[in-house]
């Protein structure tokens, strides 16, 4: 359902177009992004406790056939772990866990990826933008340190080391651009990026595991563009 939504908003989108060229195009962005599904979840075996992040990233088409082109997207983002939420569900599910402290990094993600651009002129100074695109996600995991005290036990701690991942990904989004001259034009855009890492760790045994993370998040920002 998720899919065919998205192939009905482009489609409503391309409907609407004209026969004018568009210009070819780079970008410089920056944006406010928002975890979703998994990557989100406040849970113990498949969520990311992840909160609101940033992204930053370049991104440039060349309309090969009027209003159809082809391009890239690069990006860049970091996502905060909630760790209080970590302690507070492990607390939970623990019976002999009195207290325990949580420290860390932040999730990190880098996407590169090529597809197809189409533009609708809406005004002499408006287009739309919409895109789907596909390549590859790199993902790499936190580093976390964990202080506990254990009923009758005393005080401990532990750490899980980050891993790195990298899967097949999609990209989908569009972009309103308003030209402020023959070659410069502001974008505001909104994205939606998924993907399905698997992370790697070794246990303190030497043995080998994976967990699978879904990965997936909406990138809603501002690009200065320049027109080519």
């Amino acid at each position: 359902m998720k899919y065919s939504l998205l192939i009905l908003f482009f489609l409503s989108i391309i409907s609407i177009g004209n026969s004018q060229e568009s210009k070819s195009f780079f970008t410089l962005k920056g944006s406010y992004s928002i975890p979703v599904g998994d990557f989100a979840a406040y849970d113990l075996e498949k969520g990311c406790f992840t909160t609101e992040g940033i992204s930053v990233g370049a991104e440039g088409a060349w309309y090969v056939y009027k209003n159809i082109g082809i391009g890239a997207n690069f990006s860049y983002s970091l996502y905060s772990v909630d760790a209080i939420g970590i302690a507070n569900k492990k607390i939970e599910d623990a019976i002999l866990l009195n207290e325990l402290y949580v420290r860390s990094d932040p999730y990190q993600i880098i996407t590169t990826m090529a597809g197809v651009y189409y533009a609708v002129r809406v005004k002499e100074r408006f287009r739309i933008e919409p895109k789907l695109l596909a390549g590859v996600m790199f993902g790499k995991s936190p580093w976390q340190l964990y202080e506990q005290e254990l009923y009758l036990l005393g005080e401990s701690y532990y750490k899980i080391t980050s891993s790195k991942a990298r899967s097949f990904a999609f990209k989908a989004g569009v972009s309103i651009k308003y030209e402020l001259s023959s070659c410069v034009a502001l974008s505001l855009f909104a994205d939606y990026s998924q993907s399905d890492l698997s992370y790697g760790f070794y246990s303190s045994s030497g043995e080998l595991s994976y967990k699978d993370r879904e990965t997936a998040y909406f990138d809603f920002g501002l690009g200065l563009v320049l027109l080519l």
